[in-house]
Order: structure tokens, then sequence, then C-alpha cells
């Protein structure tokens, strides 16, 4: 891998990261405001690091192809909601 390889997947690490605590924190902020749950677009399990997050999203674009116009908060976002569906709580 070059350095400038190396350079696009430090960027594509950083950006994803970023995009999901900017969910997260967005997501709580929303709650905390309007004392309201507001659901998330997906949920990631507690240890899954960014890398394996990197990988979901390149396979969802190749399995994909026809999405990948799309914005790239869409296309994250469609991608982790396939792999990390938010579970639906059914009443008793």
């Amino acid at each position: 891998m070059t350095d400038v390889e190396r350079g696009y997947a430090a960027a594509c690490l950083f950006y994803l990261n970023g995009f999901v605590t900017g969910v997260n924190y967005g997501t709580g902020f929303a709650e905390e405001k309007t004392k309201q749950r507001v659901p998330s677009p997906f949920c990631i399990p507690k240890g899954v690091e960014t890398g394996q997050l990197t990988k979901i999203v390149l396979k969802y674009i190749r399995n994909n192809p026809e999405t990948a116009h799309l914005p790239t908060p869409r296309i994250i976002t469609n991608a982790l909601g396939e792999a990390y569906p938010v579970p639906i709580n059914k009443p008793d």
C-alpha cells in the first residue's frame, strides 16, 4: 500500500468514525431536548471497531452499485442499518 493509499484509508476511517459519533450524539441530544425517544438509524454493538464498519460499508457499495451515486451519509446509513438494524420492541 502506498502512502497515498494509506492516507485515503485513514481519511475513510476518520470520516466514518466521525459520522457514527455524530449520529449517536445527535440522537442523544434530540432525546435530551425533546424528552422523547428518538430512533437511531442503526444499532452498532459495543466493541465493533471502525475498521469493521468500513468493511461493511464497502461491501454494501459492492453489493448495491446502483446506490453508489447517493450522498455518502445516506450510503453509510443504509449499510449500517442493514448490518445492525434497530431492534423492534414489541409490546408484551
